[in-house]
């Protein structure tokens, strides 16, 4: 599936027979959707699979799951789990039988996070205000809940004012550094949108609704730690509220830390799929979701001592996989206080000044000479040298590169005439 643009004639092909695959060699929706996350589960939970990149593959749906279901629970579209975000530890042998009636059933029961997981029911809906919902943000009904008009291009439409052009894109894995949301933060303090007139240190990041709910945590810079963190409990000397009302929403920002504002760095998660996401990929349904990244190795003749015709060789060995879903992450980045100049900073610059001048110089030399004829050794009189001081590099000045001795031109050839 990785090799079609979603949303293409020939993406949507592939899936259609995917599907159609899956349904041959699982069966239902729910059995390929316990066959999915229970493969994640074992792969995860035992640190081991085929090979590193099936590992890593199962990993980043594990991670996904993860955030995306405590995104839900924020939001109020999933129950919190008391139980927590990770999966129950599963082994290889309970994976071959998960498939298989109450004893399969029995190893999904005792995780209440994996048996949100597979149920298609609870997955996500192709109706986007039923609940609950594990991981909604997956549905196509709910990224089409919003208006074309609300999302704007690439979804940068639902993020606050002036922010668009203010981010930091990244690979999947990869998290915004310091240094990065340094230089692409919208200054706050430079912007009359986010200042709360008439009142020194008091900004606010206003949003829409619709962002308010798309959107992740607000992360800062935590100066004590060197890390990032939510802001919820505020940082550096800075106090943060969350206001949310009919109408109005936005976090509150107001400095009670002393005289001098210190640095506040942030920048908001975008969880993936959301309608405030650039690169949303959503599916009609559970098992289109699982049609697009699962694969299925199935056995096409055993090698071992089955009777002919005992059990489908396809059904009989197989090896589950999963691809990650490739994508870049947009983090919308912003700034307070006074935070320090970074070399190639945009808001820099470097100038050169060049000074021309003459300069009068004066080269003394003491030369001795005897003057004889080569052939006959007998001395010349009357004879007259010159002696030339000159620069032999002079027509070699490489004019296409600075730097040592090849910035400067030389200049003419100079002579004094010496008589004797």
């Amino acid at each position: 599936m990785n090799a079609y643009t979603p949303g293409t004639d020939e993406y949507k092909a592939a899936l259609t027979t995917n599907v159609e695959r899956l349904h041959q060699y699982i069966g239902s929706d729910e059995q390929i959707l316990k066959l999915y996350w229970s493969a994640i589960a074992t792969w995860v939970t035992n640190a081991k699979a085929f090979n590193g990149n099936d590992l890593a593959g199962a990993q980043y749906w594990a991670n996904y799951a993860s955030v995306g279901y405590q995104n839900s629970v924020w939001h109020n579209y999933a129950p919190e789990l008391t139980t927590g975000y990770n999966f129950v530890p599963m082994t290889e042998a309970e994976l071959g039988t998960v498939l298989h009636g109450l004893a399969g059933q029995s190893i999904i029961d005792r995780d209440p996070f994996l048996s949100m997981l597979v149920n298609p029911e609870t997955l996500f809906s192709s109706d986007w205000q039923k609940k609950p919902q594990a991981l909604p943000r997956l549905s196509n009904a709910w990224l089409q809940s919003y208006d074309s008009y609300q999302a704007g291009e690439s979804g940068r439409g639902q993020w606050p004012k002036d922010s668009p052009g203010h981010e930091i894109s990244l690979l999947e894995g990869e998290y915004p550094t310091k240094e990065q949301v340094q230089i692409a933060a919208l200054d706050m303090e430079t912007n009359e949108a986010y200042k709360v007139k008439g009142e020194t240190g008091h900004y606010r990041i206003e949003m829409t609704e619709d962002f308010f709910n798309n959107c992740g945590n607000l992360m800062v810079w935590d100066e004590s730690i060197q890390s990032w963190r939510s802001m919820n409990n505020g940082a550096n000397g800075w106090e943060c509220k969350w206001i949310a009302q009919e109408g109005y929403w936005a976090y509150d920002l107001t400095f009670t830390g002393g005289n001098k504002p210190q640095p506040l760095l942030m920048y908001f998660e975008i969880p993936q799929n959301s309608i405030a996401d650039a690169g949303a990929v959503g599916y009609d349904s559970p098992v289109e979701f699982a049609a697009a990244y699962l694969k299925l190795y199935t056995c096409d003749s055993c090698g071992g001592t089955h009777n002919s015709g005992h059990l489908d060789p396809s059904k009989h060995q197989r090896h589950v996989a999963f691809n990650p879903q490739n994508s870049i992450h947009v983090y919308p980045c912003f700034r307070l206080g006074d935070p320090v100049t970074l070399p190639g900073n945009p808001d820099t610059s470097l100038s050169f000044n060049i000074y021309r001048h003459t300069e009068d110089m004066e080269s003394n030399y003491n030369v001795q000479l005897d003057k004889y004829v080569y052939e006959t050794g007998k001395p010349l009189e009357n004879s007259i040298f010159e002696l030339y001081e000159r620069f032999d590099d002079k027509d070699e000045v490489n004019l296409e590169r600075d730097g040592a001795v090849e910035l400067y031109k030389g200049g003419d050839d100079t002579c004094k005439q010496i008589q004797s």
